[in-house]
């Protein structure tokens, strides 16, 4: 039996948002302490120092979001004539953004979303929606944010019969 995992949907320990406003309280703090620094040097710390120095910190630093806030994901995929969900999640006893060693496991089986037989593309499509939109893991994470963008954006031009065709082709072959 083969799974088609068709979404590995990140989950992350904040909105962006709430990175980009924590981001702005460190990007201060590391200005003040360039300028401190240039001070014991005898350096006068200019405005075109701040902006460089700000830019090379932009650079790397959204970059960054996309990965190290990532305490979880969910991979949706197809087993036998069933879509399902499944929940990995960060392998620590306290999640934080700093948290360097990062080792994740398989915690349970979210849901079986529904059988593909019974069901439309568009109306798959909807269910996943659906499910996403819906899922709670406070259980897990006291505050956390699914990542459903990319999911939403293609998952009407899935044909999610012919993956279905095509898995139960390769168990067979």
């Amino acid at each position: 039996m083969i799974e088609r995992i068709i979404f590995q949907v990140p989950v992350y320990y904040r909105a962006k948002e709430e990175f980009q406003v924590d981001y702005e309280k460190d990007q201060e703090k590391f200005i003040a302490y360039m300028r401190e620094n240039a001070k014991k040097v005898g350096i006068k710390y200019t405005k075109e120092d701040r902006e460089r120095d700000a830019i090379r910190h932009d650079a790397w630093s959204f970059l960054c979001w996309k990965y190290n806030d990532i305490i979880a994901w969910i991979d949706i995929y197809i087993e036998d004539m069933h879509l399902q969900a499944d929940l990995y999640k960060i392998k620590a006893k306290r999640v934080t953004t700093r948290t360097i060693k990062r080792e994740y496991r398989y915690i349970y089986k979210l849901s079986k979303i529904c059988d593909i037989e019974d069901h439309s593309n568009k109306e798959i499509a909807h269910k996943i929606k659906g499910f996403l939109s819906d899922l709670d893991l406070t259980d897990y994470f006291p505050k956390y944010f699914i990542d459903t963008e990319c999911v939403f954006n293609i998952i009407d031009f899935i044909n999610f019969k012919k993956l279905k065709d095509s898995t139960l082709k390769e168990d067979k072959g």
